[in-house]
């Protein structure tokens, strides 16, 4: 099918065999990546590399062995990556507003609705890659709650947390009387760094009232850690914020380092430097403005916010890596060769974390 050019077709032959066998068919998912590219769909071709990365497999030896045969199968457009790991920028991807079918007919809404409720059974086995395909496919149609809520799980489930932050955020816009959409999104924000906007997550899903014990006992204790987290950095900061200033500093902080760890510099910087409008005495956000302006080339800016930093917390080492490493680079003459430091995230301590994955439907 690939080599009469009929990507569409093999798509689906692929996904088949993929869905009898997908531990072994470890080949699978380059040819998917490949057509994907073919064909321009940036969305398949996501999921394809969420499948290679997901299945932990020694993946640069077989594309290696297998690439030469790819280019001579392929057309010339085609381009099979030299890192399989997928790029996820700062803002999420997923196409969650496009509600193409509000006037569906009620066999489009049973189709989807059916289509999603495969979605939740590929969770229960696990099979990620199919769950992602299926909620896609029914959110390029129709901006379902269900649909959302289920790809921030499979998000969740395979390490793309700010991803499924936003998911799991657009889930509650939606519908917001499920107290389990509350729970994810509460679990996500902590993973996330996002405290207040934690907090006022599970406020809610108390509120929405829960059946089983244990759970409202473990929100509970969610509540009670992240209340005197708050209070805790509201004392540091010797500066009270309201919630919304809070959540709003939280959320640039959180997207900055999303870009800053993707190499997204220029990016990061416009968000931390808005976060510190919002919170100027937040010293991890002068530290990764910093260390950024530095990766850009704005050293002496960078220096200065690496500084006010350090006035604020002067034991913090972050920024002294940073202002070290940059007089050393000065002193050399190498400025173009800085070392490149990750983002500095705050800790928190909290309660075991799960995720929790009940059938859900539109």
């Amino acid at each position: 099918q690939i080599e009469a050019g009929r990507i569409h077709q093999s798509d689906a032959v692929l996904e088949r065999a993929q869905r009898h066998d997908p531990k072994t068919n470890w080949f699978i998912p380059l040819l998917l990546l490949a057509a994907a590219e073919v064909r321009g769909d940036a969305n398949a071709a996501q999921v394809a590399l969420n499948e290679i990365t997901s299945q932990n497999q020694p993946w640069d030896a077989p594309r290696r062995e297998i690439e030469p045969t790819l280019r001579d199968v392929l057309p010339p457009t085609s381009r099979i990556p030299q890192t399989l790991r997928a790029d996820v920028s700062a803002e999420p991807t997923m196409e969650l507003s496009l509600p193409k079918a509000k006037s569906a007919d009620t066999r489009t809404i049973d189709r989807l609705e059916k289509i999603t409720q495969e979605g939740f059974a590929f969770i229960q086995h696990k099979d990620f890659a199919a769950a992602e395909r299926a909620f896609r496919r029914v959110l390029a149609a129709a901006e379902g709650d269900a649909a959302v809520y289920g790809l921030g799980i499979v998000c969740a489930m395979t390490n793309r947390t700010e991803e499924a932050f936003q998911l799991f955020k657009r889930a509650v816009e939606i519908y917001a009387e499920d107290a389990d959409y509350w729970y994810n999104l509460g679990m996500a924000a902590e993973h996330t760094w996002r405290v207040s906007r934690a907090l006022q997550a599970f406020e809610r899903c108390l509120e929405l009232g829960l059946k089983e014990r244990d759970l409202k006992r473990e929100v509970e204790e969610h509540i009670r850690i992240l209340r005197q987290g708050v209070a805790d950095l509201q004392k540091e900061w010797g500066k009270p914020l309201s919630r919304e200033e809070m959540i709003r500093h939280e959320d640039l902080f959180a997207r900055g380092v999303e870009a800053m760890e993707h190499g997204e510099h220029t990016r990061a910087v416009e968000l931390f430097r808005e976060a510190v409008t919002v919170n100027e005495r937040h010293h991890q956000s002068w530290g990764n403005l910093g260390a950024c302006l530095l990766q850009i080339g704005e050293l002496d800016e960078g220096e200065q916010a690496l500084r006010r930093a350090l006035a604020l917390k002067p034991n913090y080492e972050f920024a002294q890596f940073n202002l070290e490493s940059l007089a050393v680079a000065r002193a050399s003459g190498t400025t173009s060769q800085l070392p490149l430091v990750v983002s500095n995230k705050p800790t928190f301590q909290q309660p075991g974390l799960r995720f929790r994955d009940q059938n859900k439907s539109n």
